[in-house]
């Protein structure tokens, strides 16, 4: 069960920020700033060979997102 959720949740990071920029209502500046909340657009250019720091700051601050969500969740239990 918590392969699926993980899997989903990785393909909803990955893609579904790009599916939503694409979507007529976020045209005209809004829809950059969604489409830069997903992986994919900060993937695109380290996988050119291309290392920024929005991106390495993006990976971290995504890593560090789910690794205090998941702290938080063994506390609890």
């Amino acid at each position: 069960m918590s392969f699926i959720v993980s899997l989903i949740g990785c393909a909803l990071l990955y893609y579904g920020f790009s599916a939503i920029s694409k979507l007529p209502g976020l045209s005209g500046g809004a829809d950059y700033y969604v489409e830069m909340a997903g992986i994919d657009f900060h993937y695109q250019s380290v996988s050119r060979g291309v290392v920024d720091t929005r991106d390495v700051v993006y990976f971290i601050s995504i890593i560090i997102l789910f690794l205090s969500i998941t702290n938080r969740n063994l506390i609890k239990r």
